[in-house]
């Protein structure tokens, strides 16, 4: 891949002003917000980078039934919010998960969804949330399900003339929590594996809604869509989950690489999935 000179670093004040950079140029120009994954991706070819953080990203806010996120909104920020604790706890919990202080004092929201790597903290407990992401150009603004956006290891449906603006997810139901959980080598290490389930529970502890989602299993965040079918509408207890946990393997492909063999990642995946599952129904009962 030919590799040239960075020529400049462009900081807009409005959004306007950014996407008509984006529609306008013919180079080749790099999102920024909190760069943390600066020095770790692949900058070949990059002619430019558009700084974003002066456009007003920063916000967590009820809109009707929604909870909306803007993309450029800190996880720290996102660890202090009472709004993202009390209406989507997953998230809530990948935050405080994520790195050190120093990386979630600045890492951002838009920035891990847009890295795409299957790895990233916030991306399994989003698709558990059913969120759905905020996409704008100089044209239109479009919307894309979390389910849709992630293509590949480092590959999403986002357009080089857009802009990551917000995420937006359903406010908690009554009877409705969720859990995230990570391994990694030690605290502060990328996931070598992630869960995160958002379930909605019936009388009688039926399971009237169910969302499971794995990270760093395959090439992007997957739904485990097989195990969710064989526990929705059933009662939940740990007998129903040990008889149906196997189906996990027909949703995750994990790898081994330096972090972890794919079979230890296949196994730990379906001991996190249980355990997520169970903390989640305690959380809705004690609630």
């Amino acid at each position: 891949m030919e590799q040239r000179e960075l020529k400049e670093y462009l900081i807009p004040k409005t959004m306007e002003e950014a996407l008509e950079i984006l529609k306008d140029t013919q180079k080749k120009i790099g999102i920024l917000a909190g760069a943390t994954d600066l020095y770790v991706g692949d900058n070949h070819g990059v002619d430019a980078y558009l700084d974003i953080t002066k456009l007003g990203l920063s916000y967590i806010e009820k809109r009707e039934e929604n909870i909306v996120v803007g993309a450029g909104t800190t996880f720290d920020e996102l660890i202090r919010s009472a709004l993202i604790k009390e209406e989507a706890v997953c998230l809530w919990e990948a935050a405080k998960n994520l790195a050190d202080k120093t990386i979630r004092n600045v890492a951002t929201i838009g920035g891990n969804i847009c890295t795409a790597v299957p790895s990233g903290d916030s991306l399994t407990p989003l698709l558990a949330l059913d969120a759905k992401f905020v996409l704008k150009s100089a044209e239109e603004e479009r919307v894309v399900a979390a389910k849709d956006f992630f293509l590949g290891v480092r590959k999403t449906a986002r357009k080089e003339q857009e802009i990551l603006k917000e995420i937006v997810f359903p406010i908690r139901k009554q009877n409705e929590n969720s859990t995230f959980m990570k391994q990694g080598r030690n605290s502060e290490d990328i996931a070598m594996l992630n869960v995160a389930v958002c379930m909605v529970l019936g009388a009688e502890d039926v399971i009237q809604q169910i969302r499971i989602a794995n990270g760093a299993v395959a090439p992007t965040p997957v739904r485990a869509v097989h195990l969710e079918k064989a526990l929705q509408g059933k009662k939940l207890d740990e007998a129903l989950i040990a008889n149906n946990i196997e189906k996990l393997e027909q949703d995750i492909s994990p790898i081994t690489n330096v972090r972890g063999t794919a079979q230890y990642r296949m196994d730990v995946s379906k001991v996190f999935t249980k355990r997520a599952l169970m903390q989640t129904y305690q959380k809705i009962k004690e609630r």
